[in-house]
């Protein structure tokens, strides 16, 4: 099942998958950084969930949803936040001349006013995201050498959930992250969700929330989701862009008691 950008929350209003498009190499994707384009990094801080501090002319997004990655990226001609753990969802869309991610042309989608990864075979690191702005938005190429988050313990991940006891996931074994997200679903739609900063050591989801789960007699099956989130704020051309990473690790039929 392709994912959205709304699994890590629907303020990156990307949609990642529908149909294929064709691939196109660029030559001279993106604008130079240089003089007031080239970038700089810029501090940040996380609340207890992991949500971060300031506000930002765009999000690019580069992504690990095993077995596949895939790239993505908005513009906001007014400065919005980012607060995964709320939903929160910014306003004010704007494009751009031409995105490029690691010399393939991102799809234009007119109706999210973002630009999206269509191959689903992009290879990170590093994140070579070169763009052709406008009026708006400066032109400039930036790469981000920085690893994925990693989760190493996948196998320590529970098959069965009881929904009368609050389910602990440690965190041991992730790595390069700032924000970790833990949900479970059931088949009926119903989604729960928990949020934690990089200083916690493991995430809890409480069992009054799991009781709001509700599977059948002939479908007592879910699934959980796991996303650690890396942000890397710059400075680029007077703007403020946030680069994120993510990894997603989805395990599949778990019995919900």
């Amino acid at each position: 099942m392709k994912k959205t950008f709304y699994t890590i929350a629907t303020a990156l209003l990307v949609i990642i998958g529908g149909t294929a498009c064709k691939k196109e190499t660029a030559t001279a994707g993106g604008g130079p950084s240089t003089g007031s384009n080239i970038p700089t990094t810029v501090g940040y801080t996380l609340s207890a969930n992991g949500d971060i501090s300031g506000t930002y002319n765009g999000y690019f997004l580069e992504a690990l949803f095993s077995p596949y990655t895939t790239a993505g990226c908005v513009f906001f001609s007014t400065p919005q936040p980012l607060k995964v753990s709320t939903n929160s969802s910014p306003v004010t869309n704007c494009s751009v001349t031409s995105v490029y991610c690691n010399g393939t042309k991102l799809q234009f989608d007119p109706t999210g006013i973002s630009y999206n990864d269509t191959t689903n075979a992009l290879i990170f690191p590093p994140a070579t995201w070169s763009v052709t702005g406008n009026s708006l938005m400066p032109s400039f190429t930036y790469t981000y050498t920085g690893a994925l988050p990693v989760f190493t313990n996948t196998a320590a991940l529970p098959a069965t959930i009881n929904r009368s006891q609050d389910l602990v996931i440690s965190l041991a074994g992730v790595t390069g992250y700032d924000q970790a997200s833990l949900s479970v679903n059931d088949y009926a739609g119903h989604s729960v969700s928990a949020f934690v900063s990089n200083t916690a050591s493991s995430i809890t989801i409480v069992k009054d929330s799991l009781a709001k789960l509700t599977p059948t007699t002939n479908q007592n099956y879910g699934y959980i989701d796991i996303e650690l989130i890396k942000y890397n704020p710059q400075a680029i051309g007077g703007k403020t862009f946030l680069f994120i990473k993510l990894f997603d690790y989805e395990k599949t039929n778990i019995t919900l008691q």
